[in-house]
């Protein structure tokens, strides 16, 4: 679940804002946290598209997300985005971090600890019943802060996307 405390760091954006999710293959370390918030702190200040400010935030989400939230008056243009998704490749290919290998799934083990599988080991463990109906799982394609605020980064199994692509449920 996304905490009150980060949702109040967007708590200026509208439901509509455009968000992006980084997911981490590992958690983050104190200094790797700290390398990706000066990264992100650098950055915004100057996201612009076409020219116009583009107003962004982000918050580090259990030491494995980023969340990044940006809104600006005429929306925000391919190449900016790009420009926000080259601190991403800039991290992993100088630090080792990436967060932009979209083959992986997330989800909570039986101890409540964040796990990373490529989907094919996802599907053996759906297959295998070590992934139950209500296993938490991430969601890391939700696209605005409206999704985030009505719970869609993190939910059950069985009503995610999740259930109806990997068979088992």
């Amino acid at each position: 679940m996304t905490s009150d405390m980060e949702l109040q760091e967007f708590s200026l954006f509208g439901d509509d804002a455009r968000l992006w999710v980084y997911p981490f293959r590992e958690p983050l370390t104190e200094p790797t946290s700290a390398l990706v918030e000066q990264t992100l702190s650098g950055f915004l200040p100057g996201w612009a598209s076409h020219g116009v400010r583009v107003e962004g935030r982000f918050v580090i989400h259990e030491d494995r997300f980023v969340l990044l939230v940006g809104h600006s008056q005429g929306g925000i243009s391919g190449c900016s985005i790009d420009n926000s998704v080259q601190n991403f490749k800039a991290l992993r290919d100088r630090h080792g971090l990436d967060s932009l290998d979209r083959s992986r799934i997330f989800f909570r083990d039986a101890q409540g600890c964040i796990q990373s599988d490529h989907f094919f080991d996802f599907q053996k463990l759906v297959s295998s019943g070590s992934i139950l109906s209500d296993t938490p799982v991430f969601d890391t394609t939700i696209t605005t802060v409206g999704e985030l605020r009505e719970g869609g980064l993190e939910k059950p199994f069985r009503d995610s996307w999740h259930a109806e692509r990997f068979s088992g449920f």
